[in-house]
C-alpha cells in the first residue's frame, strides 16, 4: 500500500509548509475542519496523522478520539500552540507524540521517520504471520489493512472482492490464527509488530 499523510489544520501557511515537507515521503491529504477530517480519515487508512489541537469545528483531540474509536491506529502527531497538562495528557492517551507550535521541522522529520519504521515491522510482522499460519496473500492483505485502520468496506473496496469472499477470507484467517475476531488478531499483529 502506498504511504500517504493527512494534515488536519486550518493554519494554511503551516499547513502547506508541512504538506510540502511530507511530500517526498508519500501523497499528502489535507483538512482544515473536524468535519472534513471525519470525511477524509474515511477515505484511506494513513501512514500519518498529523492534527492540530485548535480547529473552527472543535477539537482537534475530539477528532483523533473519533479516528482511535473507529479503528484507526495510524501513529499520529498533535500540533498545538497548547501546552497546557490537560492537552498534553490527553494527546498520550489518544497513543499520540506532541509538537508545540511553532515546533522544530526535525521533531516532525523524526515523527515520520518513526512512523515509516513501524509501518515497516507492520509488513515484515505480516511477512512472518503468512509463513507461520500459511495465510494467503489475500488474507494477509486483509489483516494488515485491519491492523492499519481500514474499514471492513474499504477493505472490500480495495481488494475489488464481494462481502461474501471477504467473510470467507476472515474466516480463513481465523481458523489459521486462533483468533476469536479480526479485530484481535490485527490487534496481537501490531502488538508482535511493535516489540520487534
Amino acid at each position: 500500500m502506498q504511504k500517504s499523510f493527512l494534515v488536519i489544520d486550518d493554519h494554511a501557511p503551516f499547513r502547506n509548509a508541512l504538506e510540502r515537507s511530507l511530500r517526498p515521503f508519500g501523497p499528502v491529504g489535507h483538512a482544515a475542519s473536524c468535519a472534513d477530517g471525519r470525511e477524509m480519515l474515511a477515505r484511506e487508512p494513513w501512514t500519518a496523522l498529523f492534527i492540530d489541537v485548535s480547529l473552527p469545528d472543535g477539537s482537534g483531540l475530539d477528532l483523533l478520539a473519533y479516528a482511535r474509536m473507529t479503528g484507526c491506529a495510524s501513529p499520529a502527531l498533535v500540533l498545538t500552540a497548547r501546552h497546557d497538562p490537560v492537552t498534553i495528557n490527553r494527546a498520550f492517551d489518544l497513543a499520540a507524540n506532541i509538537v508545540i507550535k511553532p515546533g522544530e521541522w526535525h521533531q516532525i522529520d523524526t515523527f515520520v521517520r518513526r512512523a515509516l519504521a513501524a509501518e515497516e515491522k507492520l509488513r515484515e510482522t505480516a511477512e512472518k504471520w503468512s509463513r507461520v499460519y500459511t495465510l494467503s496473500a489475500t488474507e494477509t492483505a486483509i489483516l494488515v489493512a485491519t491492523a492499519e485502520g481500514a474499514s471492513r468496506d474499504a477493505v472490500i473496496d480495495d481488494r475489488d472482492i464481494a462481502a461474501s469472499t471477504f467473510k470467507r477470507h476472515v474466516g480463513n484467517i481465523l481458523g489459521k490464527t486462533g483468533d476469536s475476531s479480526l479485530m484481535h488478531a490485527a490487534a496481537r499483529l501490531l502488538r508482535e509488530a511493535s516489540t520487534r
